[in-house]
């Protein structure tokens, strides 16, 4: 009896050292899909960058997934004519379009829902704008109506979702679906974390311009100076014979004529050489460093629930740290998009505050959600999130 427990056991331990496989995630639907979702594209500013870098364009974008800048002109003509609009400033987000972030429902069932573009000050109304199907494994596959398609991971019971866009305008452009819940109004003091990571143009990136080309050859020297004139005329004849002898003779023939005069001066000297040609042309500017250095940044906001709210930043771009301070307002909208507007004059403002072109985002609940920063006219925008604190 004793030795069939010890078997027993020492086949139970045996078992438990033994290496496990861990069973494959099962059991995904579409149902797991249920509620708003705020979408980022989380290397929007890498796609940008390698864009510009292959010959792209600098700031310019696309509306899919791989957009650069909001001033960007529209995405790259798809194989059927039409414009390919992913998960980046979509106009029939449910929040307007933003540049690396919208908001969508995703019914359950397998239909996403947006927002028909308003016209005429039309309000605007729930449209399909796409179809999902989520897979037993919890694998994924969404296409949106403006021609973008993705394969996508479900994770964390369908409260996130991992995606990768697969279209042949913006394959590439990966990012995050995050369920989100009411909208955060920010009407009580708060502080949150933020973080940006990404790429930014070196100061001296450009190139200069072709030197001018070189003056134009020196004008022609003067002619040759003219012949010295011709030798004096011979002197007059000898004087005539003196008169016959008879009375006193007359006198003797005058003296000749005097001896001719000297041949004119000699010519004029030739004029002097023409001038020196022109200097040679300015050397062109200075040959561009390498395009792009790193741009990392994070900070803080503090809202004081007033529509007011102070920024503090520490900036990596290049080798530069900069450490700054801020402010100014803040809206928040009934579609759950924030956005910050910053005022020179703000309290507490530091001298080396350099104010983002533009910051904006969406709340995902109240821990927080998704921002999107313009750092200047030359970098193209950054996702990032933002934490409560």
């Amino acid at each position: 009896m004793n030795t069939r427990k010890m078997s027993g056991v020492g086949i139970t331990l045996l078992l438990c050292a033994a290496p496990q496989l861990t069973a494959a995630v099962s059991g995904c639907n579409n149902g797991y899909l249920l509620g708003n979702y705020n979408a980022e594209v989380t290397n929007l500013n890498l796609q940008a960058s390698l864009q510009a870098l292959s010959g792209g364009g600098g700031t310019s974008t696309q509306s899919g997934g791989g957009g650069g800048s909001t001033s960007g002109t529209s995405g790259t003509a798809g194989s059927s004519g039409s414009t390919v609009i992913g998960f980046s400033n979509n106009p029939k987000s449910l929040s307007g379009a933003v540049a690396g972030a919208s908001r969508f429902y995703f019914d359950g069932a397998g239909t996403i829902v947006g927002a028909s573009t308003p016209t005429g000050g039309n309000v605007p109304l729930p449209t399909q704008v796409g179809t999902y199907t989520v897979n037993t494994d919890c694998t994924a596959a969404i296409t949106l109506s403006g021609g973008a398609t993705f394969d996508a991971v479900v994770a964390d019971s369908g409260r996130q979702v991992l995606f990768v866009e697969t279209d042949s305008t913006n394959a590439g452009a990966a990012g995050l679906l995050q369920r989100a819940s009411s909208c955060v109004n920010l009407s009580y003091p708060q502080s949150f974390a933020f973080s940006f990571f990404g790429v930014a143009p070196n100061s001296s990136s450009t190139s200069g311009t072709t030197g001018s080309s070189g003056g134009t050859t020196g004008s022609t020297g003067g002619t040759t100076g003219g012949t010295g004139g011709t030798g004096g005329t011979t002197g007059g004849t000898t004087g005539s014979t003196g008169g016959t002898t008879g009375g006193t003779g007359g006198t003797g023939g005058t003296t000749g004529g005097t001896t001719g005069s000297t041949g004119g001066t000699t010519g004029g000297t030739g004029g002097t050489g023409g001038t020196t040609g022109g200097t040679t042309g300015s050397t062109g500017g200075t040959t561009g460093t390498n395009g792009f250095g790193a741009f990392s940044q994070i900070g803080t906001i503090a809202t004081d629930g007033n529509g007011s709210f102070t920024f503090s930043q520490t900036t990596i771009s290049g080798s530069n740290v900069n450490r700054a301070r801020g402010g100014g307002s803040y809206t928040v909208g009934a579609d759950c998009s924030i956005k910050l507007s910053f005022a020179s004059n703000f309290p507490g403002t530091t001298p080396n505050f350099q104010p983002p072109v533009s910051v904006s985002g969406l709340t995902t609940d109240a821990t927080g959600g998704v921002l999107v920063q313009q750092p200047n006219a030359t970098t193209s925008p950054l996702t990032g999130t933002f934490i409560v604190q």
